[in-house]
């Protein structure tokens, strides 16, 4: 469930910086630059959890709803991966 609770919230705030975007397109360039996206990372970490976004779209953020669904979709994709992988890792460290 926390899976989908993210990729939510991550839909909904890019969509909402879409939306801003187009409403305000100089301001919120402006305000885009000096804020985070959601939290606050360290510029490597931000440059490795951006990584799949900027792998698909060859941009920085999505600028339509089609971007929003391909990247919710990958990065959907890439936790259910590494929690597979997790699961099946478990056992060796239980024997």
């Amino acid at each position: 469930p926390w899976v989908i609770f993210a990729l939510i919230i991550v839909s909904i705030a890019f969509l909402e910086d879409i939306n801003l975007s187009k409403k305000y397109p100089d301001k919120y360039a402006e305000y885009r630059k000096r804020t985070p996206f959601l939290i606050k990372l360290p510029k490597t970490l931000n440059l490795i959890a951006s990584f799949p976004l900027r792998y698909i779209l060859k941009k920085s953020f999505p600028e339509t709803k089609k971007d929003v669904l391909k990247v919710v979709i990958f990065y959907g994709m890439i936790i259910i991966i590494l929690s597979l992988l997790i699961l099946l890792m478990l056992p060796l460290f239980y024997q």
